[in-house]
């Protein structure tokens, strides 16, 4: 199966700089990209509150690009490095889709700006909203207090699947 820009030519600063005229192009003004601590990151403000949008980068140094995938024969640095570049492209593609997918959606009026965006909300300490959720999920899941998606629900399934 093929993934989603694999062969893609455009480089990670126009990348950047498509992210930066979408979010400009629908109304949000102050924004930047920047790669840190090996994660891509667009950073931009909306009705006074800000967002952080993070993803994981490819690291230079792993296995998948000093050695090629058919028969593992070791890369040159150079081709190692190409390698790399064209993950890190390929990352880059994807930010600027699901960026711009959810844009659009939102100025569609299929959602709500809030909705798409609440989990990259950043709190003062500079964590978002989804990293302080998924510590409250792993919390709830690991001490069983989910609830019932259904009241009764429970009752009614199988006993290996409650």
């Amino acid at each position: 199966m093929s993934h989603y820009a694999e062969k893609t030519k455009v480089s990670t600063s126009a990348s950047k700089a498509e992210i930066e005229a979408t979010l400009n192009r629908f109304g949000i003004r102050d924004s930047g990209c920047v790669t840190m601590d090996g994660l891509a990151r667009v950073l931009f403000k909306h009705n006074g509150r800000p967002y952080c949008i993070s993803i994981q980068m490819p690291d230079p140094k792993a296995e998948e690009f000093r050695f090629t995938p058919a028969r593992r024969l070791e890369r040159t640095d150079d081709e190692a490095y190409e390698a790399w570049e064209q993950a890190s492209r390929i990352k880059w593609r994807e930010l600027a889709l699901l960026i711009k997918a959810k844009l659009v959606a939102i100025s569609n009026e299929a959602v709500r700006f809030e909705d798409e965006f609440l989990a990259y909300a950043m709190l003062p300490d500079r964590s978002t909203v989804g990293e302080r959720a998924d510590a409250l999920l792993e919390e709830c899941a690991r001490t069983g207090q989910f609830p019932e998606l259904l009241p009764g629900m429970q009752k009614a399934l199988p006993k290996g699947q409650r």
